[in-house]
């Protein structure tokens, strides 16, 4: 297993913190909607699902997996335009 990048603190604990702040405000809308037979509430609960677990949840999810099977993490992308242009490249 590769040294995590940010000692103390491990997929997991983050994947936690994601699931006690957003994480579970989509599944608890969707299931007040569907017993009150209310479309708007079902509606604003898979906007939730999809917004938050989809921005935030399924990234963090796959890096707690990488980080129980002990694969190394995901590559950093750099931009390209990061780079200043040089004389040869132009």
């Amino acid at each position: 297993m590769t040294a995590p990048t940010n000692p103390g603190k491990t997929p997991f604990f983050n994947f936690l913190a994601f699931f006690v702040a957003f994480g579970w405000e989509g599944p608890v809308v969707i299931n007040i909607g569907l017993e009150n037979h209310s479309y708007l509430e079902i509606g604003m609960g898979l906007f939730f699902l999809v917004v938050f677990w989809g921005l935030f949840g399924v990234r963090l999810l796959y890096a707690l997996i990488r980080h129980v099977l002990g694969l190394p993490d995901a590559p950093k992308v750099v931009a390209a335009a990061a780079k200043p242009p040089t004389a040869e490249g132009r």
